[in-house]
Order: structure tokens, then sequence, then C-alpha cells
């Protein structure tokens, strides 16, 4: 996203400028899934090998799947589908091609053995500041599923998302599949949510009263930060 230049007071609150978007661009409700997995060899153990799959993939395959922070894990990506059957056979059909190019995928929110050898970032710029900032604590890789709904505007975002504050123990309770860490049980149905727990900046955020509040607290922590924008 990137600034407008729509900008104006409000009492002695001065209002900030807010950032573009692309709220409104697709038919509300439709929805576009990032699934990340782990990459892993026959014996299960994790496998640096994000930038050699790259290279492989063509076609429609290589709009679907992308590098994330570590080489030991993809990202697939659905394109904008209209429920969720369509999802999941957009998901099967690109798991089943990259199994096809000798790849093994392994879907966890951490390895279960994980964390006690070695994981390599991509190199990119962006990334150096990541492993700056997290250090040490970049363990493993943790492995999320991203699912974006297509709202009307941005406010109706803001709103859905405080609404969504709500049912986050239950989404939680519903998507835990990573009980064990460093090949010993945690004692969490979710460990990698106390993996990522420990990283900055990564909270539940406050309600917001609308857009432009969020883009306000937003500025704030890019100054706290001394990072670029704000998806950091």
């Amino acid at each position: 996203m990137t600034r407008s230049d729509r900008s104006s007071s409000t009492g002695s609150e001065e209002r900030p400028q807010c950032y573009e978007h692309k709220f409104g661009a697709s038919p509300p409700l439709s929805l576009g899934v990032e699934e990340e997995l782990l990459l892993v060899d026959p014996d299960r153990k994790l496998l640096s090998a994000s930038e050699i799959l790259l290279e492989r993939v063509e076609g429609q395959l290589a709009e679907r799947v992308s590098a994330e922070i570590f080489t030991e894990q993809i990202e697939l990506k659905t394109g904008v589908c209209h429920g969720a059957d369509e999802v999941l056979k957009q998901l099967r059909e690109t798991r089943r091609a990259i199994g096809g190019l000798g790849f093994q995928l392994l879907g966890a929110g951490l390895h279960p053995r994980g964390g006690s050898e070695e994981v390599r970032l991509v190199s990119k710029p962006r990334y150096e500041v990541v492993r700056k900032d997290l250090g040490s604590l970049l363990r493993t890789p943790p492995c999320g599923l991203h699912v974006h709904v297509g709202v009307p505007d941005a406010d109706v975002a803001v709103h859905v998302a405080n609404a969504f504050r709500l049912y986050l123990p239950a989404l939680q309770a519903m998507s835990a599949n990573s009980p064990f860490e460093g090949g010993v049980d945690s004692g969490h149905a979710s460990a990698r949510t106390q993996a990522v727990r420990s990283y900055p900046r990564f909270q539940v955020p406050r309600r917001f009263r609308d857009y432009e509040d969020f883009c306000r607290v937003a500025d704030q922590l890019i100054a706290a930060a001394g990072v670029d924008d704000y998806t950091y």
C-alpha cells in the first residue's frame, strides 16, 4: 500500500494521510488463500530447497507458488475464488503439481522435530531487516494459513477486524496443529503460537474507530520501531 494525498483536520486533531488500498476491487466475500508449507526430505527432515523449487516451476504454477522468509518453506496462493470448494481445488492442484516435480511438503504450524538444526533465510533485503530484528528467535519456520476475504471498503474491513477479535480463541483452537517442538510434546496444542508470541510487534491490535484511526496508529508504530512501512 502507498499513501494517498488526502489530508484534512477535524478540530485540533490532525487527520492522517491514509494508505491507498484495494478494498472493493474484488466482489464482496470473494476468497483468496495463502498456505505456507514446509519442504522436507524423504525422512521428513527440513529441506532447504525453496530457491531450487522456484527455478523449476513455470507457467501458471509459477503464479501460484512463492518463497517465504525461510528457504525450508514455500507459500501456495490461490487466485480470487468464490467459495471454499474453489479454494480447495486450486490448493490441491498446486500441491500435486509440486509433488510431481519431486518435492515433498509437510503441513504444520511448526515442524515437529524442528528447532535444533540450522535454517536459512531467503536472500532478500527485507528479510535481512527481519533477521536483524528477530535474531536468535528465528529458530524454525512457523507456517500459517492466510484467508483473505473481499470487503467493499476500508472502514468495513476495520469493523470486521474489530469483530473478529472476539472469535480469535475459537479460531485458534480450530487451527491448532503443532503440539510438538524440537521432537518433544510442548504441552500446547499450538507450539507455533508460543513461538511467534516471542516476536516483536506480534500482538493482537486494539479496536480501531475507523480506517483513519488504523493509519494513525500504523504511523506511530512505524516511527517507534524505526521501520520503512507498516507491513513490518
